[in-house]
């Protein structure tokens, strides 16, 4: 009964989501309350889905990111790196490499957090329209974190988890043997193609921070000269792990409220609420999953395939399992309820762990064909006045290409 139930939920709501005429927020909440009143999730499980570190930090970085775009000397060092572009596609390239090297080494979410509002805000100064070029960031940001231990949390928690079985974890930078290869395809292939799937909305959604606002922000000298310390010393613990990024986050947004560079109503205006509503709904329907013991079903499926399709084609359908989770859940939901397939099918058959964990990481951080399974996604697509199939028109055929490419070079390393 519990399996009709989801089937039939899970439907309705891509069916939803397909239709374009009502936001993702909406539909995953209805879907996720559905859940709860038939009992497949638990109260305290519903609401820990929406009352977690996970949103919190999110809300702290959407707080801090608009902060950035109105500190001009960011706003002037993104102007400078595009230097007047004329052409979108060559100003998404130049902002995807920027954003895709920075997410290596820092967590993916604050780049992105902060180059909404300042791409918003540098509309009006140069030739860039925000539809072409967020969704690429988004992407970028996603593939530039895969490619160190540190740029997402997806790598971090799954490492943990590995450790905590007792195998050796991940080093800094053995996930750039993937990540690399995939970050360079990726960026060619939005570069030169997915940019022209992208809508040319000349009427973008305005950015909640506009030019006068600004320039109150001056006249009243909100915006303290110390940020830039405050932002370098951000990226420090957040990138050495010094600490957790929630304690990072909300450090730096204290700090950002003590110093009076926002007040409690311009941070409520600085929250995009629909975004914290959709990543809440997805990460209570990844319980939704864990609770029907789907993860048990994949295991053994996947066990029973490796006879028929051999290692290479375990693999691949492993990373699509993971990637399709991704996309209709959330990649930490994801991840998580895959690292134990992914182990026990190491088990049985007699391979390196690691040969399916990073791909489980790979795949539930690669997600291009919808708003819902990674937190940036869900970021930009209000910014960019996007619609659904947007995200599958862009990302369709790099989809394709990071299954190959991940599995390929994970047989070549540790096969």
């Amino acid at each position: 009964m519990e399996t009709f139930i989801f089937i039939f939920a899970f439907t309705c709501m891509l069916l939803g989501l397909l239709s374009g005429r009502f936001h993702p927020s909406l539909v995953l909440s209805i879907t996720a309350a559905f859940f709860f009143f038939t009992g497949l999730v638990s109260f305290s499980e519903f609401i820990s889905s929406y009352l977690n570190k996970t949103v919190l930090t999110i809300i702290f970085l959407f707080i801090v990111g608009n902060c950035m775009a109105l500190n001009n000397w960011f706003v002037k060092w993104c102007s400078l790196w595009l230097n007047n572009e004329k052409s979108q596609a060559n100003a998404a390239l130049k902002l995807m490499t920027q954003v895709a090297i920075v997410s290596g080494f820092m967590n993916n979410t604050p780049v992105v957090a902060m180059f909404i509002p300042t791409i918003q805000k540098m509309r009006t100064k140069i030739n860039i329209v925000p539809s072409k070029v967020l969704i690429p960031i988004s992407y970028a940001a996603i593939l530039g974190g895969t490619t160190t231990l540190l740029g997402t949390s997806t790598n971090l928690i799954l490492n943990s988890m590995l450790i905590e079985k007792g195998y050796d974890g991940f080093g800094i930078f053995e996930f750039a043997w993937i990540g690399v290869p995939l970050t360079i395809t990726g960026i060619l292939y939005i570069g030169f193609i997915g940019i022209h799937f992208l809508p040319l909305h000349s009427d973008t959604q305005k950015a909640k921070i506009l030019d006068e606002v600004s320039l109150d922000y001056r006249k009243k000298k909100r915006i303290c000269w110390l940020f830039p310390v405050m932002f370098a010393g951000f990226i420090g613990v957040t990138s050495t792990q010094t600490t957790s990024i929630f304690t990072a986050a909300f450090l730096f947004t204290s700090l950002l409220f003590v110093t009076k560079s926002f007040t409690l109503t311009e941070a409520k205006n600085y929250v995009d609420w629909k975004v914290i509503l959709l990543i809440g709904s997805a990460m209570a329907l990844g319980k939704v999953i864990k609770n029907i013991s789907l993860d048990v079903f994949i295991s053994q499926l996947l066990i029973e395939w490796y006879s028929f399709g051999g290692l290479f084609l375990t693999l691949i359908l492993c990373y699509l399992i993971t990637n399709l989770l991704t996309e209709f859940t959330h990649n930490i939901a994801a991840a998580v309820m895959m690292f134990p397939v992914g182990v026990s099918i190491a088990e049985s058959v007699g391979v390196e762990p690691k040969l399916f964990i990073i791909n489980v990481a790979i795949a539930a951080s690669c997600s291009f064909l919808t708003p819902i399974g990674y937190q940036t996604n869900m970021m930009v697509y209000e910014p960019g006045n996007y619609k659904f199939v947007d995200y599958m028109k862009a990302g369709i055929g790099l989809s394709i290409l990071c299954p190959i490419i991940s599995v390929l070079m994970t047989l070549l390393i540790w096969g």
